[in-house]
């Protein structure tokens, strides 16, 4: 019975949950009388406050003040000779740099122990390989051999 009791808990705690995050954290539209006391809708977003990014063309004034700072505005100052600049929103502000060109490095010549290194995976550099291998076994042999013989003479 408990257990029942539990899962109903929580299923109706899910039910409850997932449209609450789904509208981005309001309370539901049929629950706000049950929550709040009251049916009104929740607050929009705040207006009336500007947005540097906008749709819109946009006008802004430069001029340079009597001690030479440089200062921008969206309404001209009074007495003062500006410039317009005429922004659009498909364009950007600020000029892209240019990269300087990169120099390739010219690649050295890569050698081994042997002489230059070939492709293992082709038929000739897996020959190479093999031959490589056998050469380093007979190496290792002929060592355990002169061991054998010191181990020996004493």
């Amino acid at each position: 019975m408990a257990k029942i009791l539990i899962k109903m808990i929580v299923l109706v705690g899910v039910l409850l949950a997932v449209p609450y995050y789904m509208m981005g954290g309001a309370v539901p539209g049929f629950l706000s009388g049950f929550f709040s006391g009251s049916s009104a809708p929740a607050p929009k977003g705040v207006s009336g406050i500007g947005n540097a990014v906008t749709d819109k063309e946009v006008t802004v004034y430069q001029w340079v003040d009597e001690k030479g700072g440089k200062h921008f505005s969206n309404t001209p100052p009074p007495n003062q000779q500006v410039k317009a600049l005429h922004l659009r929103p498909d364009t950007n502000l600020v000029k892209a740099v240019e990269a300087p060109e990169e120099k390739k490095p010219s690649r050295p010549k890569v050698t081994s122990i042997g002489g230059e290194l070939s492709n293992p995976y082709s038929p000739g550099g897996a020959k190479k390989l093999m031959d490589d291998a056998k050469n380093v076994q007979e190496l290792l042999n002929q060592r355990f051999e002169k061991q054998q013989e010191l181990i020996n003479q004493r």
